[in-house]
């Protein structure tokens, strides 16, 4: 689907762009005050990534059936799109950040745990709950996105998926905090349950998905209105957001925060995909096909020329995100289509096995 919609390719693209320049502003702050003011906001990437995810879910989901066999097919592809190249990942960002080394440090080794079994251990640091700023801190996001699919798989064991779904996330979100005593809240400091999990599963940063999900549900509907009709929504939208970053007023993680901005942006840029989708550039959309394995490796290119250079200044920031971008398109053009490899023997095994039984 992200391949049909460019626009949206290309919105998941500046996402990364945004995430990659947040990590790396400190190397321009010294001369650059003001854009590494503007940079600062980079980190509401991650709550578009989540947006982006419960939008382009929804839209595939809508094509498949319902049962035992259609959540177990759902959940197998998500696993072979992204889990190969996860650990794949994993291991170099291991192997090029210390490698045996990180076992000499107890909260080195127990982030290395907590990212191979991607698991949870912090249940005070909200909303992350692993150590965001330590060894491949960024896959946090990943452990919402599971959740996420986890979610979407056992409603497509019911007819009414998406009742389903509503009711899953007013239990998660709302019902079980209440009945643990707290007051229901979208500030993504979340709740505190004793037990980093069900801190995580609770977390309100989880409505963004669901807002996804909204824009996926009115979609059809809405692309379908006059170009007339869209076009101010949009405008409106891009000027809502500009005024959001240029003010820089409420940025942060969670719909009270910048998710709610985000969200019109995506939902106007989505339904104006059919005229916008012509004239994306291409660029921006392959840096949306790069997008997963960019987020997943550029904070260790960012270190190891960091300890090669110690000269910091624009173009060194430059160097960095070229960099970051060229060690992703190298994972996408070689790692990531591991997981199409093994679903491709497995079709082709299955097929040899119905041949023979025949």
């Amino acid at each position: 689907m992200t391949q049909q919609l460019k626009s949206i390719q290309a919105l998941r693209g500046l996402a990364c762009l945004a995430v990659v320049t947040f990590h790396f502003r400190y190397q321009i702050k010294a001369h650059y005050p003001a854009l590494t003011k503007v940079l600062s906001t980079g980190a509401i990437g991650v709550d578009l990534f989540f947006i982006l995810s419960g939008f382009v879910i929804t839209l595939s989901v809508s094509r498949m059936g319902t049962g035992f066999a259609a959540a177990g097919d759902f959940l197998k592809r998500r696993a072979l799109r992204l889990l190969p190249a996860y650990f794949i990942l994993l291991l170099i960002n291991f192997l090029l950040s210390g490698a045996m080394a990180t076992f000499h440090y107890a909260d080195k080794t127990q982030a290395l745990i907590s990212a191979a079994t991607l698991s949870v251990y912090l249940p005070q640091h909200a909303p992350f709950y692993v150590d965001d700023s330590g060894f491949m801190g960024v896959r946090w996001t990943l452990n919402y996105e599971f959740l996420f699919y986890l979610m979407m798989a056992v409603c497509l064991l019911v007819r009414a998926r998406w009742v389903a779904l509503a009711a899953m996330l007013g239990a998660l979100l709302v019902a079980v905090p209440m009945a643990a005593g707290h007051q229901p809240t979208l500030l993504v400091h979340g709740y505190d349950m004793g037990y980093a999990y069900l801190n995580l599963m609770t977390n309100p940063i989880i409505w963004q998905f669901a807002a996804g999900v909204l824009i996926g549900l009115v979609y059809p509907y809405m692309a379908r209105l006059p170009v007339a009709a869209r076009v101010p929504f949009l405008l409106a939208a891009v000027a809502l957001f500009v005024q959001h970053i240029i003010s820089h007023q409420h940025i942060g993680h969670g719909l009270m925060a910048s998710g709610a901005v985000l969200a019109l942006l995506l939902a106007a840029v989505a339904f104006n995909d059919s005229w916008l989708g012509r004239i994306t550039p291409r660029w921006l959309v392959f840096l949306g096909d790069i997008s997963f394995s960019v987020y997943l490796i550029h904070i260790v290119t960012k270190d190891r020329l960091s300890k090669t250079f110690t000269d910091q200044g624009m173009t060194f920031f430059v160097c960095n995100v070229l960099l970051a971008l060229l060690v992703g398109w190298l994972s996408y053009r070689y790692i990531e289509p591991v997981g199409q490899k093994i679903a491709r023997r497995r079709r082709e095994k299955a097929l040899h096995t119905a041949s023979d039984a025949a």
